[in-house]
């Protein structure tokens, strides 16, 4: 089950959709606007059928310049307000997919920091987020 597909619980602003990676295009996304010491996050009701969650992250590809290539992020998966996950990325650079276990859990929660830039705003994104 994709988390552009269910609604969101809580959180900031998030956009479902199309995003791309690194050249690769998921129809399946969600994005998230981070800015300069700001973080996003957006929460999710785990189904009582999930055994796993898993997404690709990075940057998106269609930024409208080149100041996104200077800001580090830390993606993080929190489930039931305890992390499991995390990874970072920067301009096209970005970590393996993250892999989260939330069998018997109720909550998970996706977050996204700018953890150095001090130039502007990106748009970080999460590809295929699926509850498997």
């Amino acid at each position: 089950m994709y988390l552009d597909t269910i609604p969101q619980t809580g959180g900031g602003t998030v956009t479902p959709g199309e995003v791309s990676i690194s050249g690769r295009k998921y129809k399946h996304g969600l994005q998230f606007e981070v800015g300069v010491g700001v973080n996003v996050e957006a929460d999710y009701s785990i189904p009582s059928n999930a055994n796993t969650f898993s997404a690709v992250i990075g940057n998106d590809d269609n930024q409208t310049n080149s100041v996104w290539e200077e800001i580090p992020l830390l993606y993080e998966v929190l489930v039931d307000q305890r992390r499991v996950a995390s990874g970072h990325a920067k301009a096209h650079l970005h970590d393996q997919p993250l892999h989260a276990e939330v069998t018997g859990h109720s909550t998970l929660t996706l977050k996204v920091t700018d953890v150095g830039g001090e130039l502007g705003s990106t748009k970080a994104d999460w590809g295929d987020p699926a509850f498997r």
